[in-house]
């Protein structure tokens, strides 16, 4: 099955730190696979919703090595981007998504 046809009835999608860094950093392997997703992003078919401790994940190691154009682009994905929501994270938040991912999708 292709990207496309298993997110056709995604509208929203909880995304963690991996494919953001496969994406900027243009990782050989995944690359392809996570430019399809951010495509449908881009087009707003798809809303993605990720927590803001991605931005500390994705940033330690440019910001270790001085990287300044990932560190740029980094934070233009996360905190510029029209359809991807980084919510801040609270103890109600953390608890509740605790027991989201107890649930059998």
């Amino acid at each position: 099955m292709k990207i496309d046809q298993a997110l056709s009835r995604i509208q929203t999608l909880g995304m963690d730190t991996s494919p953001f860094i496969y994406l900027i950093e243009k990782h050989p392997l995944y690359k392809d696979r996570v430019l399809a997703i951010f495509e449908q992003v881009e087009t707003g078919a798809i809303q993605v919703i990720t927590s803001i401790l991605t931005l500390t994940e994705v940033l330690t190691m440019p910001v270790a090595k001085k990287h300044v154009q990932y560190i740029s682009e980094y934070r233009q994905m996360l905190l510029n981007t029209q359809f991807i929501t980084s919510i801040r994270v609270d103890e109600p938040i953390a608890e509740r998504a605790a027991v989201l991912r107890l649930v059998p999708s």
